[in-house]
Order: structure tokens, then sequence, then C-alpha cells
């Protein structure tokens, strides 16, 4: 299928075809066939062509995971133009520097944004920001959100300055279905921008391809079990992430229905669960802290048949809880755990049902077609046929990104592993996360975070480095734990924690201290934030 289509929009138009009446999207009660999505995604291109939108253009989105950022997303594919993904969370200087940077011709925001671009707009050099409420594509609660505009002010805000505007004041520009000729995309051409700080902090902007996008829409093996269209997915994860875009891309490229939330909080996100029954969860490991924890039997999980995790390693024991919180309730599968970043285009790697590699340390499953996988240094480096771009107007970054090995152009994960001789991967660490000991022993977190968690008073743990007082230029593992009972945090409790170390683990290996922590902090994408533990 990638090979005889060249964009996501027309994929996206034979799916409608083949089922106009089979429901796209369900946004807080609302329903949109594949027909009605697909009608708004043109109206939203000749919204866009009436702004002076063109081929090759960058448009900048700021957008949680909405009608309106999807309507944004494909009418930008189906005419040429560039989505540039930004993090809601972004502040307004670092949303100025990429849009700047990128040559954004226009910008798409919420209103809880609009204050601090305001106050920004002299530095913001687009020609026109669009705002969004959340309530734009509910009737009845857009009209109760207008009437609380006029009251707080907030419509005043930015209607006085001329490059804002609402969205249904753009929407509404549209005067009929954009009637042109969908672009046709070449492999090679940049067709989305999302953004990456890595573990550097800085933020880069990655340049993918339509085809790298489709790779991963239609990964071989599927990453998804017994798919069908009658199926529904809950996309947990936010559009301007390149996981939570390339969940929604999947679910409609496979005509399943998409349950579409801006933001799932992880203490709702087993309810939400229950409400919806969807066929299929794309999340990261934070969500599943909850629900691992739960004790209550009458929950009913016999219509899940997915439940993909992404985004971090997720430890053996944690695993485990998942799958027997699952397998308790009614589940025939298990936790299918994926592998990829962002600048690989998504999943390289995936484990498949029933592996008898499950539960070993850092196995994140096979590797899929169309990659290949190999470590120099110790380093996870992956090759592909299709063209990898690196980051925007960053050619520093791309180097040391892309490098060549053996006549072939390598991209560097930042990650440790291995494969082994079945094609099985298995990621350590982060090379940036490796202990290097003063006599040279080599640490790897996950090792020491592995056997932490199997011990019966530990929820959770993180292992960072932290200064040898004996050796200024070396480190020692110091391990974070979040206790099952908050009450146990006494000298007593480190002390069994040692003691339990020391039995499981060789000598370099120990953690140097254990400091309790009510809760390990997590970053934007969700994952652990090792740097605030630092």
């Amino acid at each position: 299928m990638t090979e005889t289509r060249n964009s996501l929009y027309e994929i996206l138009k034979e799916i409608s075809t083949r089922q106009p009446d089979h429901t796209a999207i369900t946004y807080y009660g609302i329903n949109w066939s594949y027909h009605e999505l697909l009608e708004n995604i043109d109206k939203t291109a000749d919204a866009f062509r009436r702004q002076g939108v063109e081929k090759g253009d960058i448009i900048s989105i700021s957008l949680p995971t909405l009608p309106e950022s999807v309507m944004c997303f494909y009418a930008l594919n189906r005419i040429g133009a560039i989505p540039c993904m930004i993090d809601v969370r972004y502040t307004p200087a670092q949303m100025c520097d990429i849009i700047n940077r990128t040559h954004s011709k226009m910008l798409f925001v919420m209103d809880f944004t609009c204050k601090g671009l305001v106050n920004a707009e002299d530095q913001l050099n687009v020609e026109k920001v669009v705002v969004c409420t959340g309530a734009d594509s509910i009737p009845v609660a857009a009209a109760w959100y207008a009437i609380g505009e006029w009251f707080n002010g907030r419509r005043k805000m930015f209607r006085q300055h001329k490059k804002f505007c609402h969205w249904k004041d753009f929407f509404s520009a549209a005067q009929e279905q954009d009637k042109s000729e969908p672009y046709h995309w070449i492999p090679d051409e940049m067709a989305a921008l999302f953004h990456t700080s890595g573990t550097t902090g800085t933020v880069k902007s990655v340049m993918l391809t339509t085809q790298n996008i489709l790779h991963s829409t239609f990964p071989e093996p599927p990453v998804i079990n017994n798919i069908s269209s009658e199926d529904t997915a809950l996309c947990c994860l936010p559009i301007f992430t390149f996981y939570g875009a390339n969940t929604l891309t999947l679910t409609f490229c496979h005509g399943m229905r998409a349950v579409i939330i801006p933001i799932v909080p992880r203490d709702t996100f087993l309810t939400t669960v229950i409400k919806h029954k969807p066929q299929h969860i794309f999340s990261v490991p934070a969500y599943w802290d909850v629900v691992a924890k739960e004790k209550d039997n009458k929950y009913d999980f016999s219509f899940l048949k997915t439940a993909n995790i992404a985004g971090d390693i997720l430890n053996a024991t944690f695993e485990k809880s998942i799958n027997e919180f699952l397998h308790a309730r009614g589940c025939r599968c298990d936790v299918t755990k994926a592998y990829g970043m962002t600048e690989t285009s998504g999943v390289i790697a995936f484990t498949p049902q029933g592996s008898p590699h499950q539960y070993e340390t850092g196995f994140s499953g096979k590797v899929v077609a169309g990659y290949e996988v190999r470590t120099f240094d110790d380093e996870i480096c992956v090759h592909s046929d299709m063209k990898l771009l690196g980051y925007y107007q960053n050619e520093a970054a791309t180097k040391e990104l892309i490098q060549p090995h053996e006549g072939k152009q390598w991209l560097h994960t930042g990650d440790i592993g291995y494969v082994d001789e079945e094609g099985n991967l298995f990621v350590i660490g982060r090379k940036k996360r490796m202990i290097v000991r003063h006599e040279g022993s080599k640490v790897f977190p996950i090792e020491i975070e592995t056997c932490l968690a199997q011990h019966p008073l530990v929820a959770s743990c993180a292992v960072v480095p932290m200064q040898d007082p004996e050796h200024s230029e070396s480190k020692l593992p110091k391990a974070f734990v979040v206790l099952e009972d908050s009450s146990l945090k006494t000298q007593d409790t480190i002390q069994t924690l040692m003691s339990y170390c020391e039995k499981r683990l060789p000598e370099h290996l120990l953690p140097a201290e254990i400091a309790f922590i009510d809760a390990l902090p997590v970053n934007n994408s969700g994952k652990i934030d090792y740097l605030k533990l630092m």
C-alpha cells in the first residue's frame, strides 16, 4: 500500500469513498463520518488557499488533538504545504524561535496561549494567528464559550491585534470545498516537521517525508493485532508529537474509529478506556501506573486487542503487572512494546505476542521490515532505504545524527543495546545515561532499576548519575524510589533495599545512594525526566 500512495490525504479519500458513513472521529460525544471528515478537510484546504497558503509553505500548529488540528494536518498534506507541529506547552519564546526559524506563514494556537503570544507579537513573524478553543466543533459548547469570552475579556485581548483571528473566522472564509487536484508528494520531499529535545534540552526540528510517515503507518508485520475497520482506537498521545500523529494516521488508514481527547489525565485513563471500550490503545508507560495498582476486578477488558506502549523503556516487573491486570479481566493480549523515535519516523521494532524473550531485560522486539539495525561502539544505529532528511537548518546536529559506516548512512539513536542472531533488539539504556565508574566499569541504570522494581516495597524507581566524592572525574549510580507505602520512608527501608540489591547485583552495579521521592517527574512526552533528578 505504501508503494502506490503518495499522500495521507489520498488514502483518507479512498477510505471515505469505500465507507463514507463509517465513524472516523468521536470527540466528546460528537461523531464525524469519514465523508464528513473529508468534507471538512477539503473546506479547510480552501480556507488555507484563501489565506494565500501554497505548496511548500510552512504552517505552525500548536494544538492538542482536536478535530481542527486533524483537519489542518490533512488539509496541508492535500495542498502540498508543510505542518510544523509545536508542543502546546512550549513557552512563547520557544514558539517564536521555531516559528521564525522555519519562516512559518501562519500559526494555529489554543486560546490559553494567546496572552503570552500577544505580548510577544513584535517577535512573531507570521501573517496570521488562528486561535482555537477546543469547543469549536461542538455547537452548543462553542456558543457558551463565546459568551464567556465576552465577559472575561479574552476575545477583546486578541481581537485588537490584526494578526489574530478566531478559528470560526478562518474556517467560515472558505466558500467551498477545495476542488483542485491533491498535491503529488515526491519521495525525498519534506512533508512535515516535528520537534524533539531528546536528552539535550535543545529543541530540534525533525524533517519527515511522506514516505517516512507512510512507512510507519503500514509497518510489516503490523504492530496492532487482528485489525478490522470496525475497530475503535483510543489515541491518547497529542498530535504535536510524532507518536500521536502516527497513531491517528494509522487509525484512519485502516478505516477505524478514532476516539480523540485533547488531554487524557493519568488518573482518568482507566475510566476513559472503560467508557470507550477501544480495541486498540496507543499510550506511554506513565498512563499505566494507576492501572497496574488497580485492585478492583469489576472491569471487563475482553474488548481489548492491542495495548501498545512506547516512548520509554518498560521494565519487566511493571510489564508483568500490566499483563496480569489485563489477563485477570478477560483480555487475551499482552502488552505490545514499541521502540522508535521521531528521527526514525516511528516504530523500528516491537514485541510480538508470545515471544519467549518477553520479560528479558531490555527486550524491545523484532525489527520491522524496511529497517536494518546494527550497533557501532555499542550504540544502536538504524539504516533505511528511505531518505533520512535530518534536522531542519541544523547541519551540525544532522551530521551527528546521520553518519557513514561501511558505505551506508546510519542514524545514531543515542541508545545502547544489541541485536541477537534472531533479529531481536535489546535496548539497555540511553548513551547519555550510561554511568562510568572510576575504574572504568560501565553502569546501565536499567539493570539497577529492574532489580529494585522487583522488590514488593517499590512502586517505581529511576537511577541517575551522582558525583563520586572520591574521584572527581567519575560518577556513581543514585536510585530514586517511589514506595508503595509512603509511610515507610525510613533508614531501615533504605537498608532493606540496599541488602536486596547486594544479593542480586554485582558490586559495580550497586547504587551508591537510595533516596525516596513521592513521584517520578515526567517531561512533556510522558517520559521520566531524568534531568530533574540530577
